[in-house]
């Protein structure tokens, strides 16, 4: 039987890189024959900048939003046109590669999310994502997430049942763009979800020449509290874990912004 995969790539000012993306998911589907169908959906978040491709042998369609959403309700937008059994959400900018790509359709068979590993790109300097898959089992847990901070770098890297993506991400989207990501790990796991994890690289993240959301610390923080305050509110964590989430996030904000001391450490 054939599976089929939705692409959902939303795009800002992104014509530099977009093709990039586009030729990555090409070799994919190219190596891997009729065993992988693609769809890839473009979701145009900068209204006044036209998307701009050149012809690649993709299943490919543009949605344009009518004001700038933000990544939150572009992946939502994205999602809502989704034909796809399962769901990968590329940002614009990142690549998928073929090394492990297959494992991902075999660890779903029993899976609602399979996190796969991959390549961090700066400059000329590429670093490993997870160094093993007791690396990845010991960190991709529902209490680490909660608790530390966001553990499960980007949702290029994870290949996503549709069914399994919970109604309330959908239905509450973020305004402040940045941890959209974190917000469905974890109401994932609060749903019940089975995460699977796959040593193989099958993504490369690229640094956006700095432009990504997660380089705005001040805005990644303001992100997660307003995602821990959708959770909270609509129930799916208790107090208790909100409250754990929220000291996860101011900690995790004094760490990267070298603020942290002995008393913040004791607190």
């Amino acid at each position: 039987m054939e599976d089929k995969i939705s692409v959902i790539i939303p795009f800002y000012k992104g014509n530099d890189c977009i093709q990039r993306a586009l030729d990555s998911i090409y070799r994919v589907r190219d190596s891997l024959g009729n065993r992988i169908r693609f769809e890839v959906i473009i979701v145009n978040d900068s209204p006044e900048v036209a998307v701009k491709l050149q012809e690649v042998d993709l299943d490919c369609k543009i949605i344009q939003n009518k004001e700038n959403y933000g990544i939150h309700k572009s992946r939502v937008n994205g999602l809502k046109e989704a034909t796809g059994e399962y769901i990968q959400f590329l940002d614009q900018d990142d690549e998928l590669v073929l090394d492990g790509y297959m494992e991902q359709l075999t660890y779903m068979q029993n899976s609602d999310i399979v996190v796969g590993n991959g390549d961090y790109r700066l400059g000329e300097k590429n670093s490993i994502i997870f160094q093993s898959l007791s690396t990845m089992k010991y960190l991709i847990c529902y209490e680490k997430l909660l608790k530390i901070r966001n553990l499960i770098p980007s949702p290029g890297e994870c290949l996503i049942r549709k069914s399994a993506i919970p109604d309330e991400w959908i239905s509450h989207t973020l305004k402040i763009d940045g941890a959209d990501d974190w917000m469905l790990w974890i109401a994932m796991f609060r749903k019940g979800a089975r995460f699977s994890c796959n040593p193989q690289k099958v993504y490369i993240h690229n640094d956006a020449n700095g432009a990504n959301c997660s380089a705005n610390l001040e805005q990644m923080r303001n992100s997660a509290h307003e995602a821990n305050g959708i959770l909270r509110e609509l129930g799916i964590l208790t107090d208790r874990e909100s409250n754990a989430w929220g000291r996860a996030i101011e900690f995790k904000f004094l760490q990267d912004t070298g603020q942290l001391t002995i008393v913040s450490l004791i607190k």
